[in-house]
C-alpha cells in the first residue's frame, strides 16, 4: 500500500470516535467528546468552510457531514488542490451531494465496482466513506463520518466510526484517487473489473484484449457487451472460470500474455515542477526556496542553493518531526501545506522573542542575524510564596546586549499582585530598579497569568491590573498586559483597560477577537518555528503594531520619567510659561490641566497641545486669552485646585 494512502487513513483514525458539536464554539469544535450536541457542527465541515473554501458551493457546518469528513481527509493530507486534482472536484463542486461526487470520478474515468484500500465508498445516494481494509474474502472495512458503530451503513449518527465488515453489493461504487498524483510509483491494484464499469482499469483491459484479436468494440473504458463477450471468449480459451467477470485469475493470465506486470504502464518520470515531491539529490530552484523557507521558520542555516542535500534531508525532518507529519525527508503536499502557513504568519508581523533568566546565555548579535528584530526582556517577578517583588538577575546584562546587538527592546513584569495596594508596589519596584535610567522602544507590559491571581475574579482583578497601570502612565510609559486568549476572554474586563494587548497562543492564529499589538504563537510548543532559537528554547513573538510613536512622544525614558511632582505651590512666585520652554514648572501645569480634564501629556515640554489647553483654561476662567501662562493663571489655579 502506498505511504499516502496511509497518511489519509491515519489522519481518519486520530479522529476516531468524535462527536458532532452543540454549536460552532472554538474552544470545543475540534475536541473529541466536549459539546456534544447534535445540530451538525464539526470540525471538518469548518475546515471546508475556512481552510478549503470553494471545494464545496458553499457553506457545510450545520448540515450532514460525511462528504466533509471525506473531503476534509484529502484536504488536510494534501492540500485543497491536489485532493481536488486526485477526485476531479472542480471549484466550487456540488460534491457534498454523493452522487455528484460519484459523477465527478465517473467523468475522470476512476469509479469501480470492487473495492481497494484508500478508495471512496459510495453508499448508493446517502453516505460516503473511505476504504481502509480489504480482507481476502472481499469485504470491506471504512472509516465514515456523521455515522453509528456497527458494520450497517448508517447516515446522520453523529459520529465517527470505522466500521466493518461491509459485503459488496449492486448499491456500492468505488472512487479511486488519482495516487499517481502524489506517488510517482503508484500503480492501481488488481481488482476485479465486472459489466457496467467505467474506469481506465478497464480501458487497460480493452487495450491488452485487442492486442491478442478480441473485439471489445471500442477502447473506452466502459464494460458493456463487447467486453463481456470479450472476456467471456478469453476465459473459454485459457480455461479459466466464463462468467464474463475479469477477476484475478483472468486479469493475471491477460498480463501474462500481454507482457504486462500490472494493469496500468508505469508512468514517465515528469519534470521538477511545483506540485514535485522534492527528495533528497534533486537540483531545482524549488529546492532553493524550500532551503529560503528552512531558513525562515528556523530549521535551516546553511548554504541557501538549488542542491538537496544532506543539510536539508537532516533540516526537513527535523521540521516534519516538529510538525507532526511523517518523516520521511520528502517534500509533499502534507508538508508544503504545514510550510505555507508558517510562512503565512510569520510574514504577517515582526518577529521577536521574549527572554529571562532562562535564556541568559543568548546571543542576541546572532539573534538579530537569524531575523528577531526585537525582544522582550523579564525585569523582574513577585515571588509566589510571599509575593516580594525580585529583579530578574539577568535584566541588565540582557539589555545591554541587546541594545548593542541594535534589537528594539520592551520590558514584562511577572505579576503575583492581588490588591491594588500589590500592583502599585510592583509598579513602583520595577520603575525604580529596572526601567529608571533606561531607553526602551517597546511597552512595558504586566505579566498576569498566575492561578492565584485568577481566583481574586474578574472585576477585582481588573481594578489590580489598572492600579499598575495607572502608575506606569503617570510614570510616562506606554503600558499594556500580557496573558492568554483564555485569561483575556474569562478573567479581566479588557473593555475596562485602556493599555496595549500582548496575547499568548500557541497556535498557528491567534483567535482572540480584539485588538491587540503583539501574539506570542509559540514557547517549547510550537507549531510555526522551531522552539530551539539560538541554541536554546524561548518564546517566539510576531509584532502588528508601529510603537515608534514611543520616541517621538518622548515615553519609555526618551523623555521624563518616574513620578512626577504636581501643582506644588510655595511662597516663592510661580514663573511665567509660555511655548517652547521645557522645565518642572511646565509639568506641574500639564498635571493641573490634565487634572481638570484636558487631554494632553505630562512630559514637561510646552508644545501646541499644552499651548491649546492653556487657551481652552483661560477661555473658561475669563482670563486673557493669550495662550501665555502667568501669574493670573497660577492664581486662578490655586482658587480652583485644592493645592498648597
Amino acid at each position: 500500500m502506498s505511504v499516502y494512502i496511509d497518511r489519509v487513513l491515519s489522519w481518519c483514525s486520530k479522529w476516531n470516535l468524535y462527536s458532532e458539536k452543540r454549536d460552532n464554539n472554538l474552544n470545543y469544535l475540534y475536541t473529541i467528546d466536549q459539546n456534544v450536541g447534535d445540530n451538525n457542527f464539526n470540525c471538518f465541515a469548518y475546515d471546508m468552510d475556512t481552510k478549503y473554501r470553494g471545494f464545496f458551493n458553499g457553506p457545510k457546518n450545520g448540515y450532514a457531514w460525511c462528504t466533509s469528513y471525506a473531503a476534509d481527509a484529502f484536504c488536510e493530507t494534501f492540500g485543497k488542490s491536489t485532493a481536488q486534482k486526485m477526485m476531479g472536484i472542480p471549484e466550487n463542486s456540488l460534491a457534498a451531494v454523493v452522487p455528484y461526487w460519484t459523477e465527478y470520478m465517473d467523468a475522470i474515468m476512476r469509479v469501480y465496482s470492487h473495492p481497494a484500500v484508500g478508495d471512496l465508498v459510495f453508499f448508493s445516494t446517502k453516505h460516503i466513506g473511505i476504504v481502509a481494509k480489504v480482507d481476502n474474502h472481499g469485504r470491506f472495512y471504512t472509516w465514515e463520518g456523521n455515522t453509528v458503530a456497527g458494520n450497517q451503513m448508517a447516515s446522520s449518527g453523529g459520529q465517527v466510526h470505522y466500521k466493518g465488515p461491509y459485503t459488496r453489493n449492486s448499491t456500492h461504487r468505488f472512487g479511486r484517487p488519482l495516487w499517481n498524483i502524489v506517488d510517482p510509483n503508484y500503480t492501481d491494484p488488481i481488482t476485479i473489473l465486472q459489466k457496467g464499469d467505467k474506469n481506465i482499469s478497464v480501458k487497460d483491459m480493452q487495450q491488452r484484449l485487442v492486442k491478442l484479436g478480441y473485439n471489445t468494440y471500442g477502447v473506452d473504458g466502459i464494460y458493456g457487451n463487447g467486453s463481456y463477450t470479450a472476456v467471456k471468449s478469453f476465459q473459454k480459451k485459457y480455461g479459466l472460470e466464463v462468467d464474463g467477470v475479469a477477476g484475478p485469475a483472468t486479469l493475471g493470465k491477460l498480463f501474462e500474455l500481454t507482457d504486462a506486470p500490472t494493469p496500468t504502464p508505469t508512468p514517465k518520470p515528469q519534470p521538477i515542477g511545483p506540485d514535485t515531491i522534492l527528495k533528497k539529490g534533486m537540483v531545482s530552484p524549488y529546492v532553493k526556496q524550500l532551503k529560503q523557507d528552512l531558513t525562515t521558520v528556523h530549521f535551516y542555516n546553511g548554504v541557501i542553493n538549488e542542491t538537496f542535500d544532506d543539510a536539508c534531508d537532516k533540516a526537513l525532518k527535523n521540521y516534519q518531526k516538529n510538525e507532526k507529519l511523517e518523516v520521511d525527508g520528502e517534500y509533499g503536499p502534507a508538508s508544503k501545506q504545514a510550510m505555507q502557513t508558517s510562512i503565512k504568519v510569520l510574514s504577517g508581523g515582526k518577529y521577536g522573542i521574549d527572554i529571562s533568566v532562562f535564556q541568559e546565555d543568548i546571543n542576541l548579535s546572532t539573534a538579530k542575524s537569524n531575523g528577531a528584530k526585537f525582544v522582550m526582556i523579564r525585569g523582574g517577578y513577585s515571588s509566589i510564596a510571599n509575593g516580594t517583588p525580585n529583579v530578574d538577575r539577568v535584566f541588565n546584562n540582557l539589555y545591554s546586549k541587546a541594545k548593542a546587538a541594535g534589537l528594539e527592546v520592551g520590558v514584562y513584569y511577572y505579576s503575583m499582585a492581588k490588591t491594588v495596594a500589590d500592583a502599585e508596589k510592583e509598579a513602583k519596584f520595577l520603575y525604580e530598579n529596572c526601567l529608571k535610567g533606561k531607553q526602551f522602544e517597546l511597552p512595558i507590559f504586566l505579566d498576569v497569568e498566575h492561578k492565584n491571581q485568577l481566583s481574586i475574579g474578574k472585576t477585582n482583578l481588573t481594578n489590580v491590573v489598572n492600579a499598575w497601570l495607572k502608575i506606569m502612565k503617570e510614570y510616562n510609559y506606554v503600558c499594556g498586559v500580557y496573558s492568554s486568549t483564555s485569561i483575556l476572554n474569562n478573567y479581566l474586563d479588557v473593555n475596562k483597560l485602556d493599555c496595549e494587548l500582548w496575547v499568548a497562543q500557541w497556535s498557528t492564529k491567534c483567535t482572540f477577537s480584539k485588538s491587540y499589538g503583539m501574539w506570542q504563537f509559540g514557547g517549547e510548543t510550537n507549531i510555526i518555528c522551531n522552539p530551539n532559537f539560538c541554541g536554546m528554547i524561548c518564546d517566539q513573538d510576531l509584532l502588528y503594531k508601529d510603537y515608534t510613536y514611543i520616541k517621538t512622544q518622548k515615553k519609555n525614558g526618551y523623555g521624563t520619567t518616574g513620578p512626577q511632582q504636581k501643582y506644588y505651590f510655595n511662597s516663592v512666585e510661580m514663573p511665567q510659561l509660555m511655548e517652547g520652554m521645557k522645565n518642572v514648572y511646565v509639568g506641574m501645569m500639564q498635571y493641573a490641566l490634565r487634572d481638570l480634564g484636558a487631554k494632553i501629556d505630562v512630559d514637561g515640554e510646552f508644545g501646541p497641545k499644552s499651548y491649546d489647553a492653556v487657551v481652552a483654561y483661560q477661555t473658561k476662567y475669563g482670563l486673557s486669552r493669550d495662550g501665555i501662562w502667568g501669574p493670573q493663571c497660577w492664581n486662578a489655579l490655586k482658587r480652583t485646585l485644592d493645592v498648597k
